[in-house]
């Protein structure tokens, strides 16, 4: 008898392990078929607004009716619409000249030479005006440092040209992006007219990718599109070969000017022999986005009214110089581990707590897609109980995951992740993006920012691939299914828990909690 137990035991052992290798098989495969879907360059990129976006959000609204989910968007729909308001450079009318009082005055080439700045967008009383140039260093200036980059200089009315880095160590943190508006606000607040950018040796490589950026449409939310503030100072970037044609003749070449400062980053400022005419102008549109919602409503009569949130932005980069930016695991690997919960998740229906599952576009255009749900659904925002973000979880190590944010709001979501995390999937969760003064700021980037804004606690799970991002090489080829898996596992796990709880997650706003945590460590939950 206890022998015929014995062998009952191992049998029911073997069919749950063997059932649970196919429904992980199953799911591998869900994710994979619907991930070569959206990843494919027949959706052109999905940049928002575009018809890839729109066939992106056409194929979730179809799975997710397949899968027994009900629409949460307009009117009955999955799709909650909203208009956006599309700024391109008007190349035709963007001009800058340089002019020395003589007959060999040079106009450089727009998008080859010299790229505009749509965001902030200049006022246009700058524009259709001839300005003297000032070259003012590295641009900045901190008291602290007692270091100043404008003494001796007047740039008041005038264009300021400046290098890119800075030579301060209290500066050093900031991000290419940030010390660039660092030091166009210095220049504003030195009453410059308009501030240049150079590239210098090294940031030149980056040119191609810098011309991207700054040649895309800039998107603003219809609602909140304004005309610029008089403040808004153009600001210009130019290539080596543009500065080369600027410096002609001048105190400094361009090609000495690297090495100069190298030595000594103050004596050399001095104000050019020449001036510069800069116009300018831009295209407006208004065209229509979509997210994507729906609601896989809880078993409870009361506790259905509140939301468990867990959501991903399907939007990326769109398609340039012919090359398809497929975005791969930026965002599709999120996107189809938000599809894989919803159909696993309505399979169970055990939530107590209505479950959202919310696609978002443009957050590639700054979290527009977000900011738009978070602001126009007030029911659904003011009874959220937490909002999961998915955003780049098929690559890198399979055994590890970015984990950020979960106890900035709630100490307590902090710790159900760590207790689910070592009963299921055991990743390790590393927190260095948790880091107060993160330099990538990671935290304000993706889509549950918005979320937490509105005092929702979240999470933000996420991989770091920088090899390809941001570029047409992020392809399917390079995913991890397996990490995609596990990620959905530890998610569905962890909404499965807070859908059932008997309270809301407790919010302590305790931006403490992650100190030990910080400084780059890992921690791994026991």
């Amino acid at each position: 008898m206890k022998k015929r137990f014995i062998q009952i035991f191992f049998i029911l052992i073997f069919c749950v392990s063997n059932g649970l290798a196919q429904n992980r098989e199953i799911s591998i495969q869900y994710l994979q078929s619907n991930l070569e879907f959206l990843a494919s360059d027949e959706l052109e990129g999905r940049e928002v607004t575009t018809r890839g976006e729109k066939i992106a959000s056409l194929f979730i609204a179809q799975e997710l009716k397949k899968y027994g989910i009900k629409p949460f968007g307009d009117n009955g729909s999955f799709y909650q619409n909203f208009n956006l308001m599309v700024i391109t450079n008007d190349k035709n009318n963007t001009v800058l000249k340089i002019e020395n009082g003589k007959d060999n005055n040079e106009e450089l080439k727009f998008n080859d030479e010299f790229l505009l700045s749509k965001s902030p967008m200049p006022h246009e009383l700058y524009s259709n005006k001839k300005y003297k140039v000032v070259f003012a260093g590295f641009g900045v200036e901190s008291d602290r440092d007692n270091y100043s980059s404008y003494k001796n200089i007047d740039v008041s009315g005038k264009i300021v040209v400046v290098l890119p880095g800075t030579p301060l160590e209290s500066q050093n943190h900031f991000g290419l992006m940030a010390l660039k508006k660092l030091k166009e606000n210095i220049a504003s607040q030195k009453g410059a007219a308009a501030i240049i950018h150079l590239l210098g040796t090294e940031t030149a490589l980056k040119w191609p990718m810098i011309k991207f950026y700054m040649t895309s449409p800039t998107f603003k939310l219809e609602n909140e599109f304004e005309s610029p503030n008089k403040k808004n100072i153009p600001s210009i970037i130019v290539s080596n070969k543009g500065a080369e044609k600027i410096f002609i003749n001048e105190l400094l070449t361009y090609d000495k000017i690297d090495s100069v400062f190298k030595v000594d980053g103050i004596k050399a400022c001095f104000e050019l022999d020449k001036e510069i005419y800069l116009s300018y102008d831009f295209i407006k549109e208004i065209k229509p986005a979509r997210n994507v919602v729906g609601i896989l409503e809880g078993t409870d009569d009361i506790l259905k009214q509140e939301f468990v949130t867990i959501g991903a932005h399907y939007d990326h980069l769109g398609a340039y110089n012919g090359n398809v930016f497929n975005g791969a695991d930026d965002n599709g690997s999120g996107t189809v581990s938000v599809l894989e919960l919803a159909r696993l998740l309505a399979i169970e229906k055990t939530n107590k707590r209505s479950i959202v599952f919310a696609f978002h576009t443009g957050e590639e255009k700054g979290l527009l897609g977000a900011k738009y749900l978070t602001e126009h659904s007030d029911n659904l925002i003011k009874n959220a109980v937490v909002n999961i973000n998915l955003d780049m979880i098929g690559r890198e190590s399979i055994d590890t995951i970015f984990s950020v944010g979960s106890g900035r709001i709630s100490s307590e979501l902090l710790s159900l992740i760590e207790e689910i995390n070592s009963q299921t999937v055991n990743f390790v969760l590393d927190y260095k993006f948790d880091q107060p003064n993160d330099p990538q700021n990671i935290y304000n980037r993706s889509d549950h920012k918005h979320y937490a804004d509105k005092g929702i606690p979240v999470v933000f799970f996420f991989d770091e691939m920088n090899e390809d991002y941001h570029k047409p090489t992020d392809t399917i080829e390079k995913i991890n299914f397996n990490k995609i898996y596990k990620v959905t596992e530890l998610s569905k796990a962890i909404v499965n828990k807070i859908a059932n709880l008997n309270h809301k997650l407790k919010t302590d706003n305790n931006n403490e909690l992650n100190k030990d945590r910080t400084e780059g460590k890992i921690e791994k939950a026991n």
